[in-house]
């Protein structure tokens, strides 16, 4: 399946506010610290903007590359072993991510920290990000 246009895809998020797109390096240096290869729409997405700033709640949506890389580390030595398998890439707002299971498939999922456990939320990231926008995420 060929990548979304995410500049299409994000242009239809109003209050969110993009980045300068992520050097191809710096996902390659984040692929090669976390030991994972990133789904090929989560690089596109990066390729085009290095995180989503949500202007109206002050937060990343979609986390720049370098706190990708931290937060993903920091669950690996805290985490369970079901987060630790997990590519967290952005959050709620309260700080619970939004992940995809690399080698696993397209879904995007919810990681409840306090649960300890996952939420389906979207086939894929395009589809995340469109619900996200309008508001229609299922509730976790």
């Amino acid at each position: 399946m060929p990548s979304p246009d995410w500049i299409a895809v994000l242009g239809v998020a109003g209050g969110c506010r993009l980045r300068a797109p992520a050097a191809p390096s710096s996902l390659d240096d984040a692929e090669s610290e976390l030991d994972v290869a990133f789904p090929g729409d989560l690089r596109a997405l990066y390729l085009i903007s290095d995180g989503v700033f949500d202007t109206s709640g002050q937060w990343f949506v979609i986390w720049p590359v370098a706190e990708l890389i931290k937060r993903n580390e920091a669950a690996r030595t805290t985490g369970s072993s079901t987060r630790r398998r997990l590519l967290a890439f952005g959050d709620d707002g309260p700080g619970a991510p939004f992940c995809v299971s690399p080698g696993q498939g397209p879904d995007v999922l919810f990681w409840n920290p306090i649960l300890d456990e996952k939420t389906y939320l979207a086939p894929s990231l395009t589809s995340f990000w469109k619900a996200w926008t309008k508001g229609s995420l299922p509730p976790h």
